[in-house]
């Protein structure tokens, strides 16, 4: 039996942090929600988007980067 799961890997000026989800779509609400939080304090004069803020966001931050591998568990 195999399952998978995808690790979220948050890397900024302050280290790593890495998180594991069940589903992608759980790892992107994740990347959604830290870039939620993290607009106002990093991008000056662009308004926050209403959609595909994560994709916005790290495309936009130079420092910080989010990648969502997706690996294989054998049991």
């Amino acid at each position: 039996m195999t399952d998978t799961i995808y690790i979220a890997v948050y890397r900024h000026r302050h280290g790593e942090d890495i998180y594991a989800y069940a589903t992608e779509a759980a790892a992107l609400k994740a990347r959604d929600d830290l870039a939620n939080e993290q607009w106002k304090c990093e991008i000056e004069g662009k308004r926050e988007p209403k959609q595909k803020i994560g994709e916005r966001y790290f495309g936009l931050v130079e420092d910080e980067k989010f990648e969502i591998p997706k690996r294989v568990v054998l049991a």
